[in-house]
Formats: C-alpha cells, sequence, structure tokens
C-alpha cells in the first residue's frame, strides 16, 4: 500500500505505466494475427506453453494493480475533498490529520529493537542504527494512521466500485468431472477447486461449510479436485461416491492432517460401512484416473495452477473472505 503523502501522485504514475504495459503485452488488446495467442514461446521437457497461458495468469496481475490505484485514486479524491472542504491545502491536511499525528517514543524503538531479527542494512560496526528503526516505526505507525483516516472519513462519501476479478470461461469449468451439492438447479454456481493435500484447502473448508448452510437453498456449489499428483485420496471419494458416500469421505479427507494412506483408507472405509472389496477394486478404476488427469490438463491449459481457487459463475475470487460478497453480487443479478 502505498501512503498519500507528497510522493503519492509519483506512485499513482508508476501504476499507470505498469497498467500501459500490461495492455500493450495482451492478446485482447495488441493488433495481432488471430492465432498469435497461441504462439508457442517456451518447452519444457516437451510441453508446449503458450502466449495464453501467460496472457491469462498476466490478466490476473492487472487485476491486482488496477484494484490497487482504484484504492489510491478513491483515497487521493477523499483527501482533496476534505482539504477543499476545509480550506486548506492537501499538504496542511496531511500534516494535520497524519503528520503531526505520529510521534515515537524511546521505549517503542527499544521494543521494536528487542522483537526483530536485523538485516545488515540495519547494523553498522556491530551497532544497530537508531535512525533507521525510527524511519521504520514512522513509515508504519504513518499508514496506519492514515488508514484509520480513510476508514473514518469513507461512510460520508457515496462510493461504488465496479471493478471486479478477470472472468473465467465457466462453459469449460462445466466439461470438467466433478461432484455438485446444494440448488443443482441453480444459476448461481460456486466452482471449487481443491485438492486434498493442500493445507490452505483443508483451512477453507470451515468457511465453505458455513457459507453452505446459508447458501445451500439457492447455490449450486461444484467440486472439482485438483492437484500435479492425483493420489490415491482423490480416487477413494470417487470409490466411496460408488457406494454413495463421496461427500461422507469428502469430510473424512478433508478433515484429515496427516500422510493419506493405504491403512488410513482403510480406517475410513471401515468408518463408513463401506464394501471393502468393492472399493478396491473402484479406487484402482482407470476411468477414474483419466478423468483427473484430463481436469489438471485442462485448468493448467487455463492458468489455473493452484488450490485452492474459487470461482463464481465465471468470476475468479482469490481469497475466501471476499466469497459471500461475491455470491450476494450474484444471486442479486439473477
Amino acid at each position: 500500500m502505498f501512503i498519500i503523502d507528497k510522493y503519492l501522485f509519483m506512485d499513482i504514475k508508476y501504476l499507470l505505466l505498469i497498467i500501459n504495459v500490461f495492455f500493450l503485452i495482451s492478446c485482447g488488446n495488441k493488433k495481432k494475427l488471430d492465432n498469435e495467442c497461441d504462439k508457442v514461446i517456451a518447452i519444457v521437457n516437451e510441453k508446449r506453453i503458450y502466449l495464453s497461458q501467460i496472457d491469462s495468469l498476466a490478466s490476473f496481475q492487472l487485476y491486482d494493480i488496477r484494484k490497487n490505484a482504484l484504492k489510491l485514486f478513491l483515497s487521493r479524491y477523499i483527501i482533496e475533498n476534505e482539504a477543499e472542504k476545509n480550506n486548506i491545502t492537501v499538504d496542511s491536511f496531511i500534516n494535520l490529520n497524519i503528520i503531526n499525528s505520529i510521534s515515537i517514543s524511546e521505549d517503542e524503538v527499544n521494543k521494536y529493537n528487542e522483537n526483530q531479527n536485523f538485516k545488515s542494512d540495519y547494523v553498522k560496526n556491530n551497532v544497530i542504527d537508531s535512525l533507521k528503526i525510527i524511519n521504520q516505526l514512522y513509515a508504519r505507525k504513518r499508514k496506519e494512521i492514515f488508514d484509520s483516516l480513510i476508514i473514518k472519513l469513507k461512510p460520508s462519501y457515496d462510493i461504488q466500485t465496479f471493478l471486479i476479478h478477470p472472468s473465467f470461461n465457466t462453459q469449460i469449468l462445466k466439461s470438467l468431472y466433478s461432484y455438485d451439492k446444494g440448488n443443482t438447479n441453480s444459476e448461481t454456481i460456486i466452482y471449487v477447486i481443491h485438492s486434498y493435500n493442500c493445507s490452505s484447502c483443508k483451512s477453507a473448508e470451515l468457511k465453505l461449510k458455513l457459507l453452505y448452510e446459508k447458501f445451500h437453498r439457492k447455490v449450486n456449489f461444484r467440486y472439482i479436485f485438483y492437484d500435479d499428483y492425483i493420489d490415491k485420496s482423490a480416487m477413494a471419494c470417487d470409490a466411496a461416491a460408488v457406494q454413495d458416500k463421496h461427500w461422507e469421505m469428502h469430510d473424512l479427507l478433508i478433515n484429515y492432517s496427516g500422510e493419506i494412506n493405504d491403512s488410513i483408507l482403510n480406517i475410513f472405509v471401515i468408518k463408513l460401512e463401506l464394501n471393502r472389496e468393492k472399493f478396491l477394486t473402484d479406487i484402482n478404476n482407470k476411468d477414474f484416473l483419466k478423468k483427473h488427469l484430463y481436469n489438471r490438463d485442462v485448468l493448467n491449459s487455463n492458468g489455473i495452477y493452484s488450490v485452492p481457487t474459487f470461482i463464481v459463475n465465471n468470476i475468479i475470487v482469490d481469497n475466501i473472505d471476499y466469497l459471500e460478497d461475491v455470491i450476494l453480487w450474484e444471486l442479486n443479478r439473477q
């Protein structure tokens, strides 16, 4: 986050320069031949990497840059407007409400000194540079005071933002092998791209369950397994699904923190009262493996390389904390 002070406008210019660079390299914005987006730009172990894949990733970075730039512009507008209302300059307003509010005590410097493992640029001749510590604390406090000021002032402004995350071709997602729960007839679909070997996926599951309890009558939750290596965890859910116990196996796997091996799966089979012989046959079903390999290749070719990834209809949500807001947005559009 850039702090609004006399250097703020320089920061915004740099952000706009970066945005323009992204526009120039984007397939959708540069005059090229129609097939240039499918141009091979690298080969790794005989695997081709296409320009369209890189542009897909670049579009996500462009969104983050735009989001930060928008935040800066909104903050700048609020500061300028408040300064005008008080009949003072922007610099005077910043000095009055931010700079003059900053104070750093000796105790704060000593506490910072005790709690930090200093890098070499903080130490000279085995002596810690107190001025650098003060500058670091000053920058931190300036940011905290500025953020608090903007939060305090924002409610008095009618702000509507319409910047959304890059969209995803949902026709591609509909072709993938998945499991649904909730309102399977709903026009609003939450694609949960996950793995049973991902700690972040396991952490997200609690919030997903809360969202499911809140929206399961209105929304379809569609789970798609993705991993570089298709192991027995995914296949175990498929085998359990044959015996109508997919979600029960899913819950056991997603909540298990240790290594998922044959012994653990056997315990789960017993716990779910599955037919063990049939389970062992189905977990080695090559058709299931082919479907997961297809999912992986399709997701990779469309710029999805990490889990968890959430997509609400065609809107990619990179933070589960924002998922509910996007769900409500999509429901209100119907």
